[in-house]
């Protein structure tokens, strides 16, 4: 059976294969029943977020460039905004920003290749004669633009590459319970999928509980998913299967529980490695336009 998140006015689908088919299609059943198929970002700011981040990643790129092809030979390629969601550029980037670090900058070399201009003069006599080849790190903290070039790493490439790690969504601006949850508990566990149903119930999961010392489990808070709220996650991180700790497995066995994890997942993106820039365009592009999705059976 084929699945897919749907947006409103613009039409983009992102498909997914159902983690827990059950719990899914009842899920799906329920939201419509009730008219709630709509899932709206919970922040209604973070596509302009994301866009004010991009524009000020690329500007640190120029800033950067203004100065580093001089001391290095070297730059940054500036591309269009949403370029900077491709991952494998990104990685890339990543790469040539470390390797940089540890390029030598020859004083003498420099000094010559500028006719003694005033950058190569100036870093002459921040060094002693004895040390003529510091690395192109040295050189950059030296001169006093060791801040601007780290942005790049962070807070810009990582924040980018974590935008769209754990995206919230809610059916409305209120709390909603959507049903009672009919389901095993047996079915929550700890792996990361890329849509889940989130947990955002009053109270403490079981595996919340062990995570916070409620070692006796004498307090009356514990609520597993004991209903499904009109709230998911969308994750375009690698999903992973995640087993219990054994601490976690101990722990539950003296209190003659069964295991039962954090997360109540749904679905998982196929072949998502060979699609992340456009899933990535597509999600930043319809927050930015405030656009909600539903959720569809599409051969329902």
């Amino acid at each position: 059976m084929s699945y897919a998140l749907i947006f409103d006015k613009s039409g983009d689908q992102i498909a997914f294969d159902p983690v827990n088919i059950d719990v899914l299609d009842f899920y799906i059943d329920q939201l419509n029943q009730q008219g709630l198929n709509k899932f709206s970002s919970c922040d209604q700011q973070l596509g302009q977020l994301m866009l004010s981040r991009l524009e000020a990643f690329r500007s640190c790129i120029l800033e950067v460039n203004s100065w580093l092809y001089d001391l290095a030979g070297i730059e940054f390629e500036v591309f269009e905004l949403e370029e900077y969601l491709d991952q494998k550029l990104l990685n890339k980037m990543h790469a040539d920003w470390v390797n940089s670090q540890s390029m030598i900058y020859n004083i003498q070399q420099k000094r010559k290749q500028s006719n003694h201009s005033d950058i190569a003069e100036q870093i002459h006599d921040m060094f002693p004669d004895d040390i003529q080849t510091p690395t192109l790190a040295t050189v950059v903290e030296k001169i006093g633009k060791l801040e601007s070039y780290g942005r790049i790493n962070e807070p810009y490439i990582h924040k980018i590459e974590s935008s769209f790690n754990n995206i919230q969504y809610q059916v409305n601006q209120l709390w909603t319970k959507i049903a009672d949850n009919p389901f095993s508990k047996q079915i929550l566990t700890n792996d990361q999928a890329n849509l889940s149903i989130s947990f955002n119930h009053l109270g403490r999961t079981l595996y919340n509980k062990f995570l916070n010392f409620d070692n006796n489990l004498e307090y009356r808070d514990e609520n597993s998913f004991d209903e499904l709220l009109g709230f998911v996650t969308l994750s375009l991180q690698q999903s992973q299967t995640v087993a219990f700790s054994p601490e976690y497995v101990n722990w539950c066995n003296l209190h003659n529980r069964e295991p039962i994890g954090n997360v109540l997942n749904i679905g998982n993106i196929p072949n998502l490695f060979d699609n992340l820039t456009r899933y990535r365009k597509i999600i930043f592009k319809n927050l930015l336009n405030q656009n909600s999705f539903s959720i569809h059976n599409t051969q329902g």
